[in-house]
């Protein structure tokens, strides 16, 4: 019954009926994650950023970019914490969690700052890689870690979207803080 009751916490369809588990061994299990990162690890909106020339409003595709992310892994929450807890210690799931969904979208990340960065990379000291894992990781924090926190936090997930929105929009553009304008 555990079994089926994490598999329904990280969206696998797993019968009660059907325990054991089919999937037997690391490499079926593997697999069995495998295609279910595959089902969710999608971030259509940032793939469509990549491939625009340039946007009409740098702001607003940076909300949409970071809202997609917030979103994402606010509903994928349970399962990226089972395998923030256990990929690091079987290989065969590291892989799988670093190479479908972890690398693709880092790198993603990456190169998306290059591209719409206003300042020079590097100007002080900055790196495309490192801005794109500090937004990643704040809005990590706020869509998934947020929600164990023991000290009670005096906002909702509406403004801890907007935080991160706000945030990441000066941290991407090279600017201090969104216009007054950018629709926050």
């Amino acid at each position: 019954m555990r079994a089926a009751a994490l598999g329904a916490d990280v969206g696998l369809d797993v019968d009660p009926a059907t325990l054991p588990l089919r999937a037997r061994g690391m490499d079926a299990t593997a697999i069995l994650l495998d295609d279910a990162i595959g089902h969710r690890a999608h971030w259509p909106v940032l793939k469509a950023a990549l491939r625009a020339i340039g946007p009409h409003d740098v702001e607003a595709e940076i909300a949409a970019v970071v809202s997609e992310l917030f979103d994402l892994l606010s509903r994928e929450r349970p399962l990226i914490w089972l395998l923030d807890r256990c990929a690091w210690e079987l290989p065969q799931l590291r892989d799988v969690y670093v190479e479908r969904a972890r690398k693709p979208y880092f790198g993603d990340i990456a190169c998306y700052v290059r591209r719409r960065r206003r300042m020079p990379p590097g100007g002080r000291g900055e790196h495309p890689a490192a801005i794109g894992r500090a937004v990643v990781e704040m809005v990590a924090w706020m869509a998934m870690h947020r929600v164990r926190e023991p000290v009670a936090l005096p906002f909702d997930t509406a403004a801890a979207r907007c935080a991160c929105i706000a945030v990441a929009s000066g941290g991407l553009l090279g600017t201090s803080s969104p216009s007054d304008d950018g629709g926050l």
